[in-house]
């Protein structure tokens, strides 16, 4: 299946260009993807690019997605689906004839608001680029997540953080990336309490640094034994995969489906452990 390995939030549209996505221009700044933005004045507004690196053939159809934040700081005041004035590259579901519902209305203040857009022209877009340009409006002191998550189900639609769906009306699948969040802070700095890398308003343990081991990074918090089997990572031997203690090398860590190795899984084996006669 496809790979897009980066759907990001980013807050320099600094070199995003939207003319990648058909007819082939620069693409995204993919090097320079902002996550966080300090200090903006109560009142300002941001304006921030929704972006991805890659859209294989046969290309993007349609987009359906929600843009979370913090209500009681920032409110949506703005989207744009023809970023760059290119002409309906994306244009806003209408009803019923495409999968999709109609968008949240201008200003959003509840938090959570849908954009679901459909691709009117002839050419389903491939290539990197931006897709949409989103723009919040500070009326608070404080520091806001912006999230996006799956707004759609159904419809021959793959489900997924950015729903991309083919010009044959068949969902492909594709890998999340790391860049879904970012954080705003209106009047304030952006914090990040344990200098780990992932903000306080982002980490769901902002005093504990993460580990970075590759199991579960994005939450902010340590996970010192990913498989919750007892054994510290450090000392097992199979972090992600939890020992199945049933008598038979069980300080490894490592589950072990077949003890004796005779190609009779335990579970069925009238004599799992090893035989030395």
């Amino acid at each position: 299946m496809p790979d897009i390995a980066i759907v990001a939030v980013d807050l320099d549209p600094t070199g995003n260009t939207a003319t990648s996505i058909g007819a082939g221009g620069a693409g995204i700044d993919a090097g320079d993807i902002q996550s966080t933005l300090d200090n903006v004045a109560i009142g300002s507004t941001v304006t921030f690019d929704i972006v991805v690196d890659a859209v294989p053939s046969p290309g993007l159809f349609a987009v359906g997605l929600e843009v979370n934040y913090d209500p009681t700081v920032v409110e949506v005041s703005a989207v744009d689906r023809d970023p760059g004035g290119l002409g309906s590259l994306l244009q806003y579901s209408s009803g019923a004839t495409v999968p999709f519902g109609i968008n949240d209305s201008i200003p959003d203040t509840d938090g959570s608001f849908r954009v679901d857009a459909v691709d009117v022209t002839a050419t389903f877009e491939t290539g990197p680029g931006k897709v949409l340009e989103v723009t919040v409006k500070c009326v608070a002191t404080g520091t806001t997540p912006i999230t996006l998550t799956d707004a759609f189900t159904g419809g021959g639609v793959n489900a997924g953080i950015l729903g991309v769906d083919v010009g044959t009306g068949d969902g492909f699948a594709f890998t999340i990336g790391t860049e879904l969040e970012a954080a705003v802070g209106c009047g304030v700095p952006v914090t990040d309490g344990d200098s780990d890398g992932v903000v306080d308003v982002l980490d769901s343990c902002p005093n504990d640094p993460e580990d970075f081991d590759g199991f579960e990074d994005a939450d902010g918090c340590p996970d010192p034994d990913n498989d919750g089997d007892g054994i510290l990572d450090a000392a097992d031997g199979c972090p992600n995969d939890p020992e199945d203690f049933d008598g038979f090398e069980d300080a490894d860590g490592c589950p072990d489906p077949d003890n004796d190795g005779d190609g009779v899984l335990d579970i069925t084996d009238n004599c799992p452990i090893p035989n030395p006669d």
